[in-house]
């Protein structure tokens, strides 16, 4: 590695390849277009596993993670799936070769999974800084007295009432309730937060930034303005985070509106 100066490394979570206009997607992405043009571009690249976690995992440490064996469930963590499990101590990660290697390593992200007690993904990093409030992020508990209609025009939308969609809003739009400007939303967070990193660190001799944004993961909650930009005009309930499988439950209306919220 004595030829490699810096590594910055930006991991998006659920960012679809049919919505970056560099892979001829439909959302408008101009910025990511334009660096393409600078670039080389993967277009057979696929991974062994694509969950949150278990993608990760791999990322982290080159190593395959499916299939899930040896599962065993963590007391300290939200959520009982296989795959969707710390790295493991013996393992060696991305950031601990890097680090042995002589570069200054930092970790800078909103995905909150990984910094649940325990997960080890901030492991070889000289700084990491956990952007928090996404989804279920435990961070506000004042989550039933959000008062949500200030995010959507009609509240929780009725028919998510009842589900787990419903404790996810309140919990996220309590998280988030000091949002004032769009430096606020947490993609402008994070990168705000990353720039500041490399204006302190552009003296040093390498380095290696990872860079985790959320973000476009549900829930879609963009500034409004990027909605309107693809369904302008709607009028109904804004549904912004789906029930996991079949979406018969909306109309095509409040689906394509569902989609104008991923899209912005």
């Amino acid at each position: 590695m004595n030829n490699i100066r810096n590594i910055i490394l930006i991991i998006s979570d659920t960012l679809r390849k049919d919505h970056v206009g560099a892979y001829k997607g439909v959302a408008k992405t101009p910025n990511l277009d334009s660096f393409s043009r600078e670039s080389i571009i993967f277009d057979r690249a696929y991974p062994e596993s694509l969950p949150t976690i278990p993608v990760r995992r791999a990322i982290y440490t080159g190593l395959r993670v499916f299939p899930f064996k040896h599962f065993r469930i963590i007391k300290s963590l939200p959520w009982r799936i296989p795959g969707w499990e710390p790295i493991p101590d013996e393992h060696i990660t991305l950031s601990e070769v890097l680090k042995y290697s002589g570069f200054r390593t930092a970790l800078i992200g909103d995905n909150y999974h990984l910094f649940e007690p325990g997960m080890n993904f901030n492991r070889g990093f000289d700084e990491w800084i956990f952007i928090r409030g996404q989804e279920y992020d435990r961070y506000r508990s004042s989550r039933f007295h959000t008062d949500i209609e200030r995010y959507l025009k009609y509240g929780i939308p009725s028919k998510v009432r009842g589900k787990s969609v419903e404790r996810l809003l309140e919990q996220y739009f309590a998280n988030v309730r000091d949002r004032k400007s769009e430096e606020d939303w947490f993609a402008p967070k994070v990168f705000r937060e990353s720039i500041r990193w490399l204006e302190e660190n552009r003296d040093t001799e390498k380095f290696f930034l990872l860079i985790e944004a959320f973000d476009p993961h549900e829930p879609w909650d963009p500034p409004h303005e990027f909605v309107d930009m693809y369904d302008p005009g709607y009028t109904g309930e804004e549904h912004i985070n789906p029930v996991y499988g079949s979406s018969d439950y909306l109309t095509e209306k409040e689906l394509r509106n569902m989609w104008a919220h991923y899209a912005g």
